[in-house]
């Protein structure tokens, strides 16, 4: 077991006691914490739950967006010892039942807006006894409620009063995405996240004067990740409600940041931009990209960055890692040795190199992945089959052991005897140089299995026809690939991490406004 100083909120503790002025976290509004107020806020936060009859292994919710106090309050659950449930702020009706319905908890954490939201489900208002809310007088809520301001404790109570996180204890529980149905809330142990932050970038490049830029919400992974990353090194953090391309390299320019975590389809966005001399003389030098951009290269060349990737998830942790500036860009990484990773059939049975089947890991370590969802024992004993945690994910490994990303096990689409990588034909799509991105599904056919249908965004600009990218398309994949249908819309429905929500596109199927090129 890692020592329990290592771990985020003795980091914290450590770094409030060595240099009390050193900003911690920064909201880009200008609202800042030292690494010693957030400590003592930290302890407030915990006195104030204790107050509240909030105990030890207990669930605490959190309906917050991206906030100072959104991490301190996650500070302060930990050193009572209590879980915290951060959920996702979007969730809306039966997201949102089923989301605080799981989690257990009797008191949220919200602001006023947010609470007015929860008071319309009378599920909700049964189930939780109160809510502390951090703005607004919450006067006339259904639920019983509390304005911060009033409850705060005005002096920091003495840290011996809470003993604080071991590895072993629950860090966070982190809803799935819920890219394919219904949520689940994965049990994010102290010592993984611990794992996961230690090799989110190849080891040994921050200091103290590394800023780390996080749009990124408190509910997901990479805005736990980032908050240790930099704990670890006593660098800073800056909080940004939502990745904005427009605003991104003047955020990084006015806050000097120097790392950040590039997901999905921001890289596609920042590449659009206009070229100018300027693009690699940013305090921007070191990034995590995952997926690695096909111009992986080139990017990271105009914007004078070194690149690398990781592979894992809420569930795993990292359990990829790639060196920085890898060699094979195409590559999500090499199995680290904390970690046994399998590729597995539908039997679960280990196939040879170079052939495509299911990720499964498990830790070598204790505590370093998941240890079930939260509150879902059937869910969890599906996951767990055979001993090994099943990613859902497809991918290979070749004979030198770099493992390579395929798809999603539920986005694979099978046409005519044929299976096919949704991801695949994603690229080829992107590839045209009118497109931003892409999504690609199976919708049922007449003729039994599936067709492949293209939901494409295009630059503003252009006029590019369906059967123009179809053209496109057909010297560069296999002809039962092509997709049958296209349809261009505006913008993709994603989660807030930017992940492509591809049950309701499939949920929302070929409409009126949906290209045909028939069946053959």
């Amino acid at each position: 077991m890692i020592s329990r100083e290592l771990l985020l909120p003795h980091r914290v503790a450590a770094w409030a006691a060595e240099h009390p002025d050193r900003a911690y976290i920064r909201n880009i509004d200008g609202d800042v914490r030292t690494y010693e107020q957030t400590h003592d806020n930290a302890l407030r936060w915990a006195a104030l739950l204790r107050a509240h009859g909030v105990r030890p292994g207990e669930s605490v919710l959190s309906l917050l967006p991206v906030s100072i106090a959104g991490a301190e309050l996650w500070l302060g659950a930990s050193w009572l010892g209590a879980v915290l449930v951060p959920i996702n702020i979007e969730y809306r009706g039966t997201s949102l039942r089923h989301a605080v319905k799981v989690s257990g908890a009797r008191v949220l954490v919200t602001n006023e807006s947010l609470l007015a939201e929860c008071g319309e489900h009378a599920e909700i208002v049964d189930q939780l006894e109160l809510a502390i809310v951090v703005d607004g007088a919450a006067v006339g809520s259904a639920i019983a409620a509390v304005n911060l301001a009033m409850v705060w404790p005005e002096q920091t109570p003495d840290a011996n009063e809470f003993p604080g996180p071991r590895g072993s204890d629950i860090a966070a529980v982190v809803f799935t995405s819920g890219t394919t149905g219904a949520s689940k809330g994965a049990t994010i142990h102290w010592a993984q996240l611990h794992a996961t932050a230690t090799r989110y970038f190849p080891p040994g490049d921050f200091t103290p004067d590394d800023v780390y830029y996080a749009p990124f919400p408190p509910f997901h992974i990479s805005g736990l990740v980032a908050l240790n990353v930099m704990a670890l090194c006593g660098g800073s953090v800056i909080l940004r409600e939502r990745f904005k391309t427009a605003e991104f390299w003047s955020d990084v320019a006015t806050f000097g940041c120097t790392t950040t975590l590039l997901l999905g389809a921001m890289v596609e966005f920042l590449a659009s931009t206009p070229a100018t001399e300027a693009d690699s003389e940013t305090p921007l030098n070191k990034v995590a990209m995952i997926p690695l951009h096909p111009a992986v290269e080139s990017f990271g060349q105009r914007f004078g960055l070194k690149i690398c990737t990781n592979y894992g998830s809420s569930e795993t942790g990292t359990i990829l890692v790639s060196e920085w500036n890898p060699s094979n860009p195409r590559s999500c990484g090499r199995q680290r040795p904390e970690y046994e990773v399998r590729i597995v059939n539908d039997d679960d049975e280990e196939v040879p190199p170079g052939t495509v089947g299911e990720a499964v890991c498990r830790p070598r370590e204790p505590w370093t992945t998941m240890t079930g969802y939260w509150n879902m024992p059937q869910a969890t004993t599906e996951v767990f089959r055979n001993q090994w945690l099943h990613t859902g994910d497809l991918l290979y490994q070749d004979e030198d052991g770099n493992f390579f990303y395929v798809d999603r096990k539920s986005d694979s689409i099978r046409r005519r005897g044929e299976n096919i990588s949704s991801m695949e034909v994603e690229a080829e799509i992107n590839a045209h140089p009118d497109v931003i991105e892409s999504a690609v599904v199976g919708v049922p056919s007449d003729l039994g299995e599936q067709e492949v249908m293209a939901m494409v965004v295009v630059a503003g600009s252009t006029t590019l026809e369906p059967e123009a990218l179809i053209e496109f398309l057909r010297p560069r994949l296999p002809r039962y690939a092509v997709p049958r249908y296209v349809e261009f819309v505006e913008e993709l429905p994603k989660t807030p991490t930017q992940k492509i929500q591809k049950h309701i596109i499939r949920g929302r199927g070929v409409t009126d406004s949906t290209w045909d090129r028939g069946s053959r």
